[in-house]
């Protein structure tokens, strides 16, 4: 051999260490069972996550309305008001009517 120089395969053996590592890489029949096994739980346990998840979901969207009809139950008589003093005023601006008027926002300093 020269120096320097990488040894060669045929030198050192590699072929035996390539086909050794080759071989430790192939899969057996029960490697291949083992792994399907596992992938088969995975898949088990992912199901049941993504199930849990549109129960949650799905309670989430009930409780959501429920507070919606609530809420809106809640502003009815506000609303029915408003509508009532609209109609009370015409056309005046409520804002006016209420001295609530633009000019008068500016002026003192907003406290």
């Amino acid at each position: 051999r020269a120096a320097g120089r990488a040894p060669r395969c045929a030198e050192v053996g590699c072929a035996g260490v390539w086909t050794m590592a080759v071989l430790a890489h192939v899969p057996t029949v029960a490697s291949v069972r083992g792994e399907l096994a596992e992938l088969e739980n995975e898949e088990q346990a992912l199901l049941e996550e993504l199930h849990k998840a549109q129960q949650e979901a799905a309670e989430a969207q009930s409780a959501g309305s429920a507070l919606l009809s609530a809420v809106e139950a809640a502003m009815a008589p506000a609303m029915r008001e408003l509508a009532s003093t609209r109609r009370a005023l015409g056309s005046v601006d409520i804002a006016t009517a209420f001295g609530g008027g633009a000019e008068e926002d500016g002026g003192e300093g907003g406290g």
